[in-house]
């Protein structure tokens, strides 16, 4: 058990440190969708792999995607060893209320933006809190 919650840790801080939070009304991220709003690696250039819906904003899915990340860090939310927390956990660090307000607000701006994480942890106030 100790392993696990140890393991959380060192994901909240890489996702803290090495994401970026990609929004764009323009660029290709995503088919089907109108705007694409997506929490992604800032080195992820292949939006493939596991991508996890973390909340519908304005008709459009928000996706957290674990592509690259998953080979950098080895860890797959989807293991049987992670199954249980990982993912739910990477789900709950985006859903609180400030944080859905800023998603809602960037759909209705519609401004392309990536931005760090890091730069913006006001928004992101579940993730940016030792409660995780």
């Amino acid at each position: 058990m100790e392993e696990k919650v140890f393991n959380t840790k060192i994901l909240i801080d890489f996702i803290k440190k090495y994401y970026v939070l990609d929004f764009s009304n323009t660029r290709g991220l995503l088919s089907g969708t109108g705007g694409k709003l997506i929490i992604r690696d800032e080195f992820d250039t292949q939006l493939s792999g596991q991508m996890i819906p973390l909340s519908v904003v304005k008709d459009n899915e928000v996706y957290f995607v674990w592509n690259k990340a998953r080979v950098v860090t080895g860890v797959d939310p989807y293991h049987k060893k992670f199954v249980d927390t990982l993912p739910n956990l990477i789900i709950q660090s985006f859903r609180h209320p400030k944080t859905y307000d800023f998603f809602r607000d960037l759909y209705k701006e519609r401004i392309d933006i990536i931005i760090p994480l890091c730069d913006i942890p006001q928004e992101f106030p579940d993730l940016f809190t030792d409660g995780l």
